[in-house]
């Protein structure tokens, strides 16, 4: 809820990483919003790795003091002039990118690659971690009437598995092998079930590898416990399609590209905290495609809210916890120490 302080100057809660590994929920000044803005009253809100990188100080652009948060639902409590087509009481999320909308990228439709790109929850930008956000209406879309505030959380992870999943080129039938089972590696297993192909996850916890299990995957492997390539050569003796990497370690990278087929494809999804020495020659010998995966467009985006609909029953299974602002610090232990997929917020 919002406080009136001395003045009548409006404030709200916010949840503030202030350095690394320092997090409080403190009153700041309620957004103003300007002409074709939209203020939302933020419902739920997840946790995303990236969060976590920002808390740790190791993200390259969140960075603190900030109220982060990027992947949320909520409901439009103020219209700004000249908006037309949003009312108070629709119920939204955020595309969490805001681009130039005329440099090559952005004309090419990978406005996710924009150089002149500013992203919610950043100093730019502050986040949902806050009771309210304000966004440009260009960014803000509805989400569908039967899907829940905390499902709608949930459509941003989903948008990184599709791009993913593109950027994989699988096509119905083939094999992608996806090293790392939180949100974002089970994102892309959702859409790769969706779209008939055969998935094989690679994770060490066992409560994700159950996860992942339910969520459909083919074949489950503990790197930890079991040598990778030798259980995927019995499936698939030339190697899987593509590869796709999640948990950002040297490991995982290694073995992705240990575990494709000649031809195949690398895709680099997760936030790396270390650089990675690869061997060029087998690349060159093999000629496998390392390629990075860095978002998504915000075509993919809308078409992750439609998605949400037909896959609301896996998504919403990736939330292990439920949480509000004031337990934000118990919430982000959890997630550092690999007990939750994802945790909701709620202001």
């Amino acid at each position: 809820m919002t406080r009136i302080f001395e003045y009548g100057e409006l404030f709200l809660k916010a949840i503030i990483i202030k350095k690394p590994f320092e997090i409080s929920v403190e009153d700041i000044s309620m957004p103003e919003i300007g002409q074709g803005e939209l203020l939302i009253k933020v419902k739920a809100v997840g946790i995303c790795a990236s969060e976590v990188h920002a808390f740790q100080g190791t993200h390259p652009f969140r960075i603190p003091p900030i109220v982060s948060g990027h992947e949320f639902s909520g409901e439009v409590v103020k219209v700004g002039d000249s908006v037309s087509n949003f009312m108070v009481g629709d119920r939204v999320t955020v595309f969490p990118i805001i681009t130039c909308g005329s440099c090559e990228y952005c004309l090419s439709g990978k406005n996710n690659l924009c150089d002149e790109r500013k992203v919610l929850g950043t100093a730019q930008w502050p986040g949902p971690f806050g009771e309210y956000v304000k966004a440009p209406h260009t960014v803000v879309y509805k989400i569908p009437d039967d899907i829940t505030f905390d499902e709608g959380a949930l459509i941003e992870p989903l948008a990184v598995g599709l791009h993913t999943f593109r950027r994989a080129n699988i096509e119905q039938g083939q094999a992608i092998a996806i090293f790392g089972s939180g949100a974002i590696g089970l994102s892309t297993l959702i859409i790769a079930k969706y779209f008939g192909a055969k998935v094989l996850v690679i994770e060490p916890v066992e409560f994700k590898a159950n996860l992942a299990k339910r969520l459909g995957a083919d074949i489950i492997i503990n790197p930890l416990t079991h040598e990778i390539k030798k259980i995927l050569s019995e499936t698939f003796p030339k190697g899987v399609d593509a590869a796709v990497d999640c948990a950002g370690a040297k490991s995982s990278l290694l073995n992705a590209i240990e575990v494709v087929k000649k031809g195949g494809r690398v895709i680099v999804t997760a936030l790396f905290k270390e650089k990675v020495e690869i061997d060029p020659l087998t690349v060159m010998l093999r000629e496998i495609n390392i390629l990075g995966s860095q978002m998504y467009t915000s075509e993919e985006f809308k078409q992750a809210i439609s998605l949400s609909c037909k896959v609301r029953d896996r998504l919403r299974q990736l939330i292990t916890y439920k949480m509000n602002f004031e337990q934000a610090k118990e919430a982000f232990k959890l997630m550092l120490g690999n007990k939750a997929v994802r945790v909701i917020l709620y202001p």
